[in-house]
């Protein structure tokens, strides 16, 4: 999925994700081991830690957003990230 100026878009990728960590805790909470077969290593991302974005204090998108900020404030700034 790609984020993009529909509003929905990021509200998709954050279900999504939200999904993922309530499975991901249902599965420790069953005790359930790690099934290797379950992984797809084709979907992990192929650049190294060194390509990625790195984190920084004080950047952007790592600060709250203050409560006069526009209702879509976090989305456009992940957007213009995304576009970078």
């Amino acid at each position: 999925m790609k984020v993009n100026e529909k509003p929905s878009s990021v509200r998709r990728i954050v279900c999504l994700i939200n999904a993922t960590i309530i499975l991901h805790n249902m599965l420790i909470e069953f005790g359930e081991e790690e099934n290797t077969a379950w992984i797809d290593e084709k979907d992990f991302s192929d650049l190294a830690d060194g390509e990625r974005a790195h984190y920084e204090d004080g950047d952007e998108l790592n600060l709250a957003i203050p409560g006069w900020a526009p209702k879509d404030e976090r989305r456009q700034q992940l957007l213009c990230y995304f576009k970078e």
